[in-house]
């Protein structure tokens, strides 16, 4: 057991930050064409993400990075390295993610009539546009990763996942909660918990 995990406490906070913009999923990768050669046939391959899911992970990266205050420098082939004097976590830690979206689109997007999209209309965000909840939470281990809080997204063990619409004058985004690990049995009960919902 690492100094660490000695010292850490189950539950205790390690970062919380909210990034403002509008969340995108990230695991759907989009494939990209190969044309063939020498009457080779055409194929895809080298699946990359989506425009809009990498300028969301940049940002998310970006923002982790200045609310943690984590300097880091590029070695090449898209990695980087602390010079902050940190070191990225390296321990058990839940992660949980509330994601907010604004109910209207965009003045591109609207419908004619500007009002609420018909799929925008229902109480919480299931429209297809807006995404899954288990892709839009992947996008935020992997920021940690990237940015440098964790060491790898196998260290992340659990943590609750939301979205829902924005209230009046909340801007649009995901508030991102890091804490230790919590003791096995308190999740165990978490598990007993769920007997009394159905």
């Amino acid at each position: 057991m690492s100094e660490a995990e000695r010292a850490a406490k189950p539950g205790e906070l390690i970062l919380r930050l909210f990034v403002p913009g509008r969340p995108r999923t990230k695991g759907h990768m989009q494939p990209t064409h190969r044309r063939g050669v020498n009457g080779a046939p055409c194929s895809f391959g080298n699946a990359k993400d989506r425009p809009l899911t990498k300028a969301w992970m940049n940002k998310l990266v970006r923002d982790i990075r200045a609310a943690a205050g984590i300097q880091v420098q590029s070695v090449g082939g898209g990695k980087g390295r602390r010079i902050d004097g940190g070191k990225a976590i390296a321990e058990p830690v839940e992660v949980y993610t509330f994601f907010r979206f604004e109910r209207t689109q965009s003045e591109a997007e609207k419908a004619e009539d500007g009002e609420v999209w018909p799929s925008h209309d229902l109480p919480w965000p299931t429209a297809i546009s807006i995404g899954d909840e288990d892709t839009l939470r992947r996008a935020v281990p992997d920021a940690l990763v990237k940015a440098g809080v964790l060491a790898d997204d196998r260290w992340v063990i659990g943590g609750m996942n939301y979205k829902r619409w924005c209230k009046p004058g909340e801007a649009a985004g995901v508030l991102i909660v890091v804490v230790h690990a919590s003791e096995i049995e308190s999740v165990c009960v978490l598990e007993s918990v769920s007997e009394d919902i159905v």
